[in-house]
């Protein structure tokens, strides 16, 4: 008895295909596209490679309006696009002993900030501290007395090498006769607005921009005034609606949307620290220690922000980062560590696990 071959891929209906590939991460959607003719010319759609950027986005925590608008993208740039990121990771484990000077974009970058300064863009003030948003468009400069923000152009179109100085689509200036010692990675809060925070001499600034990239401005939404001269702060970074501070002498988190804050002391050092959910991560060489913040209180308004706790003998509640356990081994050592992921990315909250990638 005869039986009938079944029906084969090609002859789904095109809004199946749309479904299949739209599942698909942007390489195997590129190699799927050179199977066959059929296949290909449903590939080589728009909408198909607009939804494999916007998967890219989302996959790699690009900041999606650094795209933006995707109309000004032809079929090619939206496919090199979305593939930008695989070909990177390619070309970086290719030339990873490179240097800045093979960095086209990095020479770019370097270039308009520096021709920026020297035509008086920032009245000839050194850049301190430089910080690109992921995506490539957006760009933080730091200066003793303001932070710049340069709007490189839409990313994703056929690359053009200019050195041409741009001046910046928005300057925040540091209050009159304060000085600007640090400023933190940004960290989006949603997909077209991020924040940053900045040490203002003895106070913390928190800034918001967005939505871009209609709106370019720095806006001040936070500040926290008057912490005590003695206190030395190490590093700090933005964690959703907290600011995480590591100072020399413990751990400062402070809620910026509730005015709530916990003040932790600390004993000993750490080559690392950091925060996921409610609990500080740190690092010694190839050990790592948890502990979990306690709970905020209130802030005292118009107060000055002392942080009694942090210079007090007593250490109840303090973290002892000499509890971390080291190996003796030192051959076992990393050179140097690459810690992921940054503060500019998301996890849940409950995820306690931080892949480091040991570097030669």
């Amino acid at each position: 008895m005869a039986t009938e071959a079944s029906p084969g891929i090609l002859t789904l209906p095109l809004e199946l295909y749309i479904c299949i590939f739209q599942s698909l991460y942007p390489p195997d959607l590129l190699s799927l596209g050179q199977t066959c003719k059929g296949i290909r010319s449903v590939v080589c759609q728009r909408h198909i490679w607009e939804f494999a950027l916007r998967v890219t986005c989302r996959l790699n925590q690009l900041f999606a309006p650094s795209y933006h608008p995707l109309q000004g993208l032809d079929l090619a740039d939206l496919r090199r696009a979305a593939l930008e990121p695989w070909s990177r990771c390619t070309r970086f484990a290719q030339r990873s002993c490179e240097g800045l000077a093979s960095n086209p974009s990095a020479s770019r970058i370097e270039s308009i900030l520096l021709n920026g300064a020297r035509n008086g863009g920032t009245d000839g003030e050194r850049f301190e501290e430089v910080c690109i948003v992921p995506g490539g468009r957006y760009v933080f400069g730091m200066t003793r007395t303001r932070v710049c923000l340069w709007d490189l152009g839409q990313t994703g179109k056929t690359p053009t090498i200019s050195c041409e100085p741009r001046e910046p689509v928005n300057v925040m200036h540091a209050e009159l006769g304060m000085t600007l010692w640090s400023m933190s990675a940004p960290t989006h809060i949603s997909t077209s607005t991020f924040r940053f925070a900045t040490v203002e001499d003895w106070s913390f600034h928190v800034y918001e921009v967005g939505p871009l990239p209609h709106n370019v401005e720095i806006r001040q939404i936070a500040r926290l005034r008057d912490l005590a001269p003695t206190l030395a702060v190490d590093e700090f970074w933005i964690q959703g609606d907290r600011v995480m501070c590591h100072l020399t002498e413990g751990t400062v988190i402070w809620d910026y949307v509730k005015s709530e804050y916990v003040a932790i002391p600390t004993r000993g050092t750490a080559s690392m620290m950091n925060t996921i959910g409610n609990h500080i991560m740190a690092w010694e060489n190839l050990s790592s220690g948890v502990w979990t913040i306690p709970p905020l209180h209130p802030l005292l308004p118009c107060s000055s922000q002392e942080l009694p706790e942090l210079l007090s003998d007593d250490f109840t509640n303090g973290i002892d980062m000499g509890t971390i356990e080291d190996t003796e081994d030192k051959s076992l050592w990393p050179t140097s560590r690459i810690r992921l992921p940054s503060g500019w990315y998301v996890q849940p909250p409950n995820a306690l696990d931080q892949p480091t990638v040991p570097t030669c």
